[in-house]
């Protein structure tokens, strides 16, 4: 039987759903339910899933670009520069530029927070 959520267990909290998933496991044939649904659905704050790691092998970030970086163990602040014998990665440790030598993925800064939810 699936945990029921008491309104304290909710408090910070939120949950990630996958709402097309959710529509077709409902198989709702009432048009009233649909909407209301779907309306509840769009209305719902949405979480822009598409950040998550990606691989150097596969991609990497443009030039110059400040990224969240990781070596499999800790995660940094870092860009990728074209330096003096090719590309080269660095983090910001410190407060100064260094050079990361075993970056494996790296990851879009996420957007910043805006009080009033608006979109930039």
């Amino acid at each position: 039987m699936p945990r029921m959520w008491s309104e304290d267990d909710r408090q910070g909290r939120m949950r990630l759903i996958d709402a097309d998933a959710l529509i077709d496991s409902l198989n709702i044939q009432s048009v009233t339910y649909n909407c209301i649904i779907n309306k509840c659905i769009e209305d719902a704050p949405t979480i822009d899933v598409d950040q998550k790691w990606i691989p150097i092998s596969e991609k990497l970030p443009d030039k110059e670009e400040c990224v969240l970086v990781t070596d499999s163990g800790s995660i940094e602040f870092g860009k990728l520069i074209c330096g003096l014998f090719g590309d080269l990665w660095l983090i910001w440790l410190d407060n100064c530029w260094e050079e990361a030598t075993k970056v494996t993925a790296w990851m879009p800064l996420p957007k910043p927070y805006r009080e009033d939810g608006e979109e930039e």
